[in-house]
Formats: C-alpha cells, structure tokens, sequence
C-alpha cells in the first residue's frame, strides 16, 4: 500500500458489510427510543442559561473511543438524535448538500478504486471550514450538546493515512458506501466525519462558536437564566440497571428535604425504556459513581461508572 492509497475492500469484508447492514437498518428502525430521544435531555440542550464554564449535554461518558475489530465508531454514531439534527440542516443547505455528497464520492473513490486520499482531506477541511457548517454544528450542539462532546471525544492528531486505515476496519463502513439515497448518504458521511476525521482545531473552533451563542442567547433571554447543579454520588455498588439507578438515588435523595424521592421514581418509571438503553449491555457491570445534573425540578443522568482517583482516594 503506497502513503497515499488504499486497496478497495476484500471479500472477506464485503461480506462483513452486508451483516453491518442488515444490524444498521435494525439500529436506525429503533433509534426513536434509544439514548438520544429522551425528549427530556432535548428540552435541557435548548436552555439558553448554561453556564460558560459548565456547558455540559446529560451525557454519560462512558465512551471508550479507542477501535477494535468487533466494534463499529459509525454504528455508535448514526442511530443518534444530533446526527438527525445535524443530516437535516446539512440537506436544507444547497451548498452543505454538495459539499457532503463530494466528499461522499472522493470517499468511495479511496476504498474501493485506491484512489489518493488528498481530495477526501481537502473535502473534509473545506467543510471544517465553511462557515454555514460551523452554524450548523451550533445550532445542532444547541438542541442536542452530545454532537459537541462526540467530536471531543473523537478528536486527534492522527495522519489522513492512519485515519482511512482505522476507517477501512469500521465494519460499517461499506454499508455506508452502499447507500444511493440522499439522506442516507448525509447521514454516513456525518457519521464518518465525526468519528474518523474529527480534529482539535474543529472541535476548539466549534467550542468558541458555542460559547458566543450561548452568550448571545443568554443576554437575547436574560429572565430565562438558571443555575444548573450537578451532585455526585459516590461509595455506591450499585447494578446497572433501572432499580440499580433508583437505589443509588435513594441513597441520595430518600431522606433529602429539597427533593422528592417518590417524584424522582416516577420521572424514571415513565421513562423507563430510555433509562434501559442507557445503563444497557456496553456500560459496566456495577456502578459505584453517578453524576446528577438538576436544573429546578429536572433531573438527568450526566455520568456514571467507577470512581474517578479524586473520588476514590486512588
């Protein structure tokens, strides 16, 4: 393989691809009820008094971002609600449009023709740099935080060579090339873009671009400021499941005056398959932290798993 081109895709892989499908289709057909479409965590993003310094989605970050050969970056990503916020703005922009349908193209011009990787990266940072696309990624941020912490998350300083090469693993990858329909192909490209080609610079450059809308919002909406609060709980064993939440909970909140146990249980219990997903398989065994962001009488799940060292004692 020369520095600059890669071999299309094998047998062996083209059938992993029509597997990855078949569990993309199922993945895309349930999503409606996954972690993201919790209307409660959309209502939070979209409250323009976060604090500067404490702008957090309800997000659990529990996330390993490092790849291996039985998981798929772009299946964690596609099935989530800001991926559907962000696809829709991206197709309504003629530009946006064409820009993500080019890089579509240089892509599969990579994998499956060997094709020099230098267009696919001057694609992908002419989109970074095109300002409709950074207002589309704030007003995305803005109604669901979690695109935000995802490209966070996924950001490097890797080569566009060892970049494609973790890319050409993605055993959703070829599905992705597959698709002939707009939107599915916006959806992919996004998808891809946010876990493979994410980078410091974006992701600082989109920080900054958040945190002066937010200002704006909030000087637009001064009477609407609150203040949001986070509590940690901490020496819980706890299992990671619905009733292990609620006993973790009660240890906080059962006796606490200012909060209502029995209310906080219903939010959970009307909630309920939400809260399944998100303490599902991919989290650990047993809980023995959560973080909780209150904002008035609303309560999320911000953060669980083992205990940090600061709050472990090491």
């Amino acid at each position: 393989m020369s520095e600059t081109s890669f071999h299309p895709l094998s047998h062996a892989q083209s059938r992993q691809v029509d597997d990855a499908c078949m569990a993309a289709a199922h993945k895309r057909t349930a999503s409606t009820d996954g972690v993201t479409g919790n209307p409660k965590r959309r209502e939070l993003a979209t409250k323009e008094t976060l604090d500067d310094a404490e702008w957090q989605p309800d997000f659990p970050m529990t996330l390993d971002s490092s790849s291996s050969s039985d998981s798929s970056i772009i299946d964690n990503i596609m099935g989530d609600e800001y991926i559907d916020i962000l696809s829709n703005k991206v197709e309504n922009d003629s530009q946006l449009k064409q820009m993500a349908e080019e890089i579509f193209r240089s892509l599969k011009d990579v994998v499956e023709h060997g094709e020099h990787v230098a267009t696919l990266v001057a694609g992908v940072k002419m989109l970074f740099d095109f300002s409709a696309f950074i207002q589309a990624c704030v007003d995305t941020s803005m109604e669901d935080p979690h695109l935000i912490c995802y490209i966070e998350i996924y950001s490097n300083g890797a080569e566009a060579n060892k970049r494609m090469e973790d890319l050409k693993r993605d055993t959703f990858l070829g599905c992705v090339l597959e698709e002939t329909e707009t939107t599915a192909i916006i959806r992919g490209v996004l998808s891809i873009i946010v876990g493979y080609w994410s980078d410091q610079k974006f992701y600082n450059k989109l920080k900054g671009a958040i945190k002066g809308a937010i200002k704006e919002a909030r000087c637009n909406h001064p009477l609407r400021n609150a203040k949001m609060v986070y509590d940690t709980i901490i020496n819980i064993d706890v299992s990671s499941d619905v009733e292990g939440l609620k006993e973790a909970l009660a240890a906080k909140y059962r006796n606490d005056p200012n909060r209502d146990y029995e209310r906080i249980c219903e939010e959970i219990d009307r909630d309920k398959s939400y809260y399944e997903r998100l303490l599902g398989s991919d989290c650990p065994r047993r809980i023995r932290w959560m973080r909780i962001l209150w904002m008035d009488n609303s309560f999320s799940l911000s953060g669980f798993g083992n205990p940090p060292p600061m709050l472990c004692g090491g």
